[in-house]
């Protein structure tokens, strides 16, 4: 139980890490005007998905048994918040499934690549 907590724990921080340093790269260049308002927004959801991507692989690598179970319960843990504190429109909605879809897919390549092996 320890070390799926641990496991938890790690993936969550990776996601986190990754998604601020993302952000604050971006921001950076936004502030001192090196990139344009639209190319921050989607350089922005690029790297979110990315660091949504690496999280659910790291994940899916390490989990021992019932990835896709891991998987959903951390994606609900982030998507239910997200949810509440957005706006609601198709765009908003379309973001978030993106990232859920990336994270989950990965996850389950990862673990059905370490099976195999």
């Amino acid at each position: 139980m320890k070390n799926t907590l641990r496991l938890y724990f790690n993936t969550i921080t990776l996601l986190c890490l990754c998604i601020c340093l993302f952000s604050l790269i971006f921001a950076t260049l936004y502030y001192f005007n090196m990139i344009h308002t639209n190319v921050f927004h989607i350089s922005n959801w690029i790297c979110s998905i990315f660091s949504y991507g690496l999280a659910g692989f790291y994940l899916g690598y390490h989990q021992k048994k019932k990835a896709l179970y891991s998987a959903l319960c951390i994606v609900l843990c982030f998507s239910i918040p997200i949810l509440i504190l957005h706006h609601t429109t198709i765009y908003n909605y379309l973001d978030l499934l993106s990232k859920v879809m990336i994270f989950v897919i990965l996850c389950m390549f990862a673990y059905s690549k370490k099976q195999t092996s």
